[in-house]
């Protein structure tokens, strides 16, 4: 999701919505490596990249837009932060939080 074109093509799918789901899923998994590319897929539709700002701002909604996802990650954030071993995943997500939060990047 670095470019305009991988974004288009991720808003453009039909599946989107299905991934958001698998993203949710899997930041519940068991397993911490799970949990880890699931947040690490979730900061990068996030992150602040070379992007337009009608795509960085739909990308926002598309994440935004599930409140569940949102309070899944708000949850996960809380638990973490009594972990000292897993700064790591909670830098991240909290990244992804503050940006999805924050005014447009681009």
């Amino acid at each position: 999701l670095a470019c305009g074109a991988a974004v288009d093509a991720v808003l453009s799918s039909a599946e989107a919505q299905q991934l958001l789901g698998a993203v949710l899923g899997a930041l519940g998994h068991a397993h911490a490596d799970v949990a880890h590319a699931a947040a690490e897929l979730l900061a990068a539709m996030l992150a602040p990249h070379a992007v337009e700002q009608t795509q960085e701002q739909a990308l926002k909604r598309l994440v935004l837009g599930l409140p569940m996802l949102t309070r899944t990650v708000v949850t996960m954030v809380g638990a973490l932060a009594a972990r000292p071993s897993e700064t790591l995943l909670l830098s991240r997500l909290l990244e992804a939080l503050v940006y999805a939060l924050c005014a447009p990047y681009a």
